[in-house]
């Protein structure tokens, strides 16, 4: 690395081995990769000495404690450089899904009636949520004002937080819609495939349900009915009972190359 006009080479031992990085700059990624492949490297902390008459000897006019940098330090560093580097993947606003081959689709038992059912009661502090949800939702463009001859009731559940969870009661519907049975992946297989695995990723979407869409013919059976109005959902809410198959069926077509292999 360079260092007040001089070139300072980093020096890293695997199995008394020496490997000499003296051909310039060395980057975080570079001594990320070398912790990761076992090698042993020494950090130095370089600082200008400051004197100061109110520090004692051989100390600087910061806090002197000793601190050793942690493996898990470099790599939350090294994490935050990536999420930088692509900070457009991590868009806090979710916008509405784009056009995929697979969208959610509800199909109905044969002679089955639109389902309709009352309000439940709420407190005032659900009230407060559901409205505040509602207004979020229309911004979004997640949900839209219903017509629909369907309507199912909300609901809220305390989150360990503390917190509210609106939940739409789509019981009524799931009993007349055909059950999509898209296996799950099989937990003991997946744990199968860790085994001699060397670098585990885990991956969350936000929001994943709402990444995609309800098929244009089956919105209106997604309504909903609330003290503020009647609305439908465009985007794929929690609650229906194929929505973990279609969600499946979304992530095998993603991923299906890698399927057995990283997964």
């Amino acid at each position: 690395m360079e260092h007040g006009g001089e070139k300072i080479a980093f020096r890293a031992d695997y199995h008394e081995k020496k490997v000499l990085r003296d051909h310039g700059i060395i980057s975080a990624v570079q001594i990320y990769n070398e912790i990761m492949d076992g090698n042993m490297v020494n950090i130095c902390l370089m600082k200008p000495f400051i004197e100061d008459e109110n520090c004692e000897i051989g100390q600087n006019n910061e806090n002197n404690e000793n601190h050793e940098t942690t493996r898990e330090e470099l790599l939350e560093k090294y994490v935050d450089e990536l999420i930088s580097d692509f900070v457009e993947v991590f868009d806090p606003d979710l916008p509405l899904p784009v056009e995929r081959e697979i969208e959610h689709e509800i199909e109905l038992e044969p002679g089955a009636k639109p389902v309709a059912q009352q309000l439940y009661r709420l407190s005032y502090e659900e009230l407060a949520e559901l409205k505040k949800q509602i207004l979020e939702l229309l911004e979004k463009g997640f949900i839209r004002p219903s017509k629909s001859p369907y309507g199912a009731p909300i609901l809220f559940v305390r989150k360990k937080n503390g917190s509210l969870r609106m939940c739409v009661d789509y019981r009524g519907l799931n009993r007349i819609s055909k059950k999509n049975r898209c296996p799950l992946p099989r937990i003991d297989e997946l744990l199968d495939r860790l085994n001699g695995a060397k670098y585990f990723t885990s991956l969350d979407l936000r929001s994943g349900y709402h990444q995609i869409k309800i098929k244009e013919e089956d919105i209106e059976k997604t309504a909903f009915r609330t003290q503020y109005g009647h609305f439908e959902f465009i985007v794929l809410p929690f609650g229906l009972c194929n929505a973990p198959a279609t969600f499946q069926t979304l992530m095998n077509s993603i991923f299906r190359q890698e399927l057995d292999q990283f997964f």
